[in-house]
């Protein structure tokens, strides 16, 4: 599943999937957030206006692309209350999207995160965390390799624990537990409906210098409650994952920080085992720093894909992924995207006797944020995408531009 669509640093191409009508407004957004200038002081309300131009709304294929022009209106609120060594973090997003023609996808969104985090001593320390957020999913998606033009609200929540022993220079323990609940409105899209339990831990040996060596494993039991329709057959979804590898972190200088992990990873079904996979997978991450106003970071990962909406099956990536990020000013920054990805579907029980589905997913984008004022900032973002899949009819293009306006007091 992928995750919500909410502001995040590195936006939405890093994550590895096309974003949707919502996450398209949503990227600029991110881009103002994270703008040099943009520093949040321990209480924030913000509010927004936006409009985007998407020339192929639902992700059609040829002469059947049809474009639109929606409008944004957002409001947020951050709040960080410092208690000692403990802190209350709270951070809320809350959009309307008005669509000039396609009224039927006319939606609210919002994402909503609480926090606690605290601290016993100088090396005991962990996060009590709660996540909550609604938003339109994308028309790239694809369940039995097939694609739909029905617009769908998705609804997820997500409380964590997390603690860690150790601190720089020995031996550090971490360990969280999570449990998620996702909801879909669309009557197709429900056998994605999912509850997954989750657990993980690590232990990793720390340098001086930040550099970090060690092991860590995951395990997740998700029960999709709403079987799928298989040739008359209802089908469970439900299935066990495990992974466990090694990773390493590493800062050779002030400016390049590297990161690698690997790990074996299985995932198990509760029914139709033809559909149990397993693999190796790894992925690496390659940060460069040229002073205050430049950087670059290149990912390449070969993974199972964490951030798909659709849950009845699994996307494996092999993909690169590039971003830099260049400060003209502290008013001013530019972030450019890029990103191939080359996906293939598998374990989908509706799918299991077809050719499976194998896809290019190329990505371009644009992100200018200028900060005019101490109150008010500007941007603007252009997006490219594309998809090049086996299944010819699956084939698309789109161009979105964005341009919006925020006041934060």
């Amino acid at each position: 599943m992928r995750a919500s669509s909410g502001p995040e640093a590195a936006g939405s191409l890093l994550r590895g999937r096309a974003p949707g009508p919502a996450a398209s407004a949503l990227a600029l957004a991110s881009a103002l957030a994270a703008s040099p200038a943009q520093a949040l002081d321990d209480f924030g309300v913000s509010a927004a206006v936006g409009v985007t131009r998407d020339d192929n709304v639902y992700r059609l294929g040829g002469a059947s692309s049809d474009g639109d022009t929606y409008s944004l209106a957002r409001a947020g609120l951050h709040f960080d209350m410092p208690v000692s060594a403990q802190h209350l973090v709270v951070d809320g997003t809350v959009e309307d999207y008005r669509y000039q023609h396609f009224g039927d996808l006319d939606h609210d969104a919002y994402n909503v995160e609480a926090g606690w985090l605290w601290a016993l001593g100088s090396r005991t320390s962990g996060k009590l965390d709660y996540q909550t957020s609604s938003v339109l999913t994308s028309f790239s998606n694809l369940q039995a390799g097939v694609q739909t033009t029905v617009p769908n609200e998705q609804k997820s929540q997500k409380a964590r624990a997390e603690a860690g022993y150790g601190s720089t220079g020995m031996l550090q323990l971490r360990g969280a537990v999570d449990h998620l609940v996702v909801t879909n409105s669309a009557e197709q899209y429900q056998p994605s409906d999912m509850r997954n339990n989750g657990a993980e831990a690590s232990l990793a040996l720390s340098g001086k210098t930040g550099h970090r060596i060690g092991i860590e494993a995951r395990a997740d039991d998700a029960t999709l409650p709403n079987p799928e329709v298989v040739v008359r057959r209802l089908v469970d979804n439900s299935y066990q994952q495990r992974r466990i590898g090694p990773f390493i972190e590493w800062q050779l200088s002030d400016r390049l920080e590297l990161k690698a992990h690997a790990s074996r990873v299985r995932r198990d079904f509760d029914e139709v085992p033809e559909r149990n996979f397993s693999a190796w997978t790894w992925r690496g991450d390659a940060t460069w720093r040229a002073g205050e106003k430049f950087s670059l970071t290149a990912q390449v990962r070969h993974d199972i894909s964490e951030y798909e909406e659709i849950n009845v099956g699994l996307v494996f990536v092999r993909g690169v992924a590039l971003q830099s990020v260049y400060a003209f000013s502290e008013k001013t920054s530019l972030t450019l995207n890029a990103e191939h990805d080359q996906r293939s579907y598998h374990s989908d029980a509706a799918a299991l006797n077809s050719l499976p589905i194998a896809e290019h997913m190329n990505l371009v984008e644009a992100r200018l944020s200028w900060q005019a004022t101490r109150l008010l900032s500007l941007g603007l973002v252009g997006h490219y995408e594309s998809r090049q899949a086996r299944q010819a009819v699956l084939d698309y293009k789109a161009n979105v531009g964005s341009v919006e306006v925020r006041l934060t007091f």
